[in-house]
């Protein structure tokens, strides 16, 4: 897998074939934790069996989370989260991650 800062994530199958999910685009609060978030997403993903695109959008969703906040860790409400997965393609490059009614406390 390659995460390519804020602009997209690639990961490679064992096929061989590329599955390649853009970045949301987040309003950042602070820059911390991200990169630990977003592959704590995406293996939560692998380690459940899910197709490698939604291993990829969960990596996304769990840094976006982290980004939009002070610290360094933050969670999406699940029904984001479910919402932000069923999304399409033209949807999910359309989304703005602010924070804002979509993550639920931590700790």
């Amino acid at each position: 897998m390659i995460k390519d800062a804020d602009r997209r994530a690639v990961a490679v199958g064992r096929d061989g074939t590329q599955t390649e999910v853009p970045a949301l685009r987040v309003e950042v609060v602070e820059a911390v934790g991200a990169g630990d978030s977003f592959a704590a997403g995406f293996l939560h993903g692998w380690l459940a069996g899910e197709h490698l695109q939604t291993c990829l959008r969960r990596g996304h969703i769990g840094a976006a989370a982290t980004l939009t906040v002070h610290g360094d860790f933050a969670r999406a409400r699940a029904d984001v989260v479910r919402r932000l997965l069923a999304a399409d393609h033209e949807q999910w490059a359309g989304i703005r991650f602010t924070g804002a009614d979509v993550l639920e406390p931590v700790g």
